[in-house]
């Protein structure tokens, strides 16, 4: 693994945010690279950031969700805990520019996405929910069975905090499909509130032809 900063940014001389560059190697071969751009600030502005715009929402109780989680074969998962997805549908005839929506769930108990307390949705949450629905869109859309697929590229741009309180939707567009992969346009949306956006690129795997010639489903 190799990290590195590659660019810094400043504010009345204190480091306020950093782009960062990570690559993983594989016996020498490249395998994965992630670029990260953020910023911090003092706690104090954070918390006065926070309240500002927790006051202009309406964060009263409202009735949640009962609904099923996705099985995990349908969003390439093994384990039941780790699909943050419910209750997805697919809106209207299936081809490019088709629309699937899902419910995203929030396990604030799940030690893999919160491996430490927040107090808002985390992105790992955000990530995964991307992820899982594009996975899940390319399969109802295009036919293409999720263990075929593989995440190659995801492009993400959060825009707001996302709150606990509010129910979370993911929503994806399905671009058209050929014989190297598929793109999906996502958006998560609170209330209609957008939270974060994301743009994936699913590549097929070299076993994606014998995925798809299998008749029947393996559980696990």
């Amino acid at each position: 693994m190799d990290f590195q900063v590659k660019e810094t940014k400043e504010r009345a001389g204190a480091p306020c945010g950093a782009v960062y560059v990570a690559r993983l190697d594989i016996e020498g071969r490249p395998a994965a690279e992630a670029m990260l751009e953020c910023r911090w600030m003092p706690r104090r502005v954070w918390q006065k950031l926070r309240e500002r715009s927790r006051s202009a929402l309406d964060l009263s109780p409202r009735a949640r969700l009962t609904g099923q989680r996705l099985p995990g074969y349908l969003v390439g998962r093994r384990s039941p805990p780790n699909v943050v997805l419910a209750d997805a549908t697919v809106g209207g005839t299936t081809g490019e520019g088709t629309s699937v929506v899902g419910h995203v769930v929030v396990d604030q108990g799940h030690l893999g996405l919160f491996d430490h307390p927040l107090a808002h949705i985390s992105g790992a949450v955000m990530f995964e929910a991307f992820r899982q629905t594009a996975l899940y869109a390319a399969s109802e859309v295009h036919g293409l069975a999720p263990r075929g697929l593989f995440l190659e590229r995801m492009e993400t741009r959060f825009v707001r905090v996302a709150e606990f309180e509010l129910p979370t939707d993911c929503r994806a567009r399905v671009g058209a499909s050929d014989e190297t992969g598929v793109s999906v346009d996502l958006e998560l949306v609170q209330e209609e509130r957008v939270t974060a956006t994301a743009r994936v690129r699913l590549g097929r795997s070299l076993s994606a032809a014998l995925v798809e010639q299998e008749t029947g489903l393996v559980s696990a």
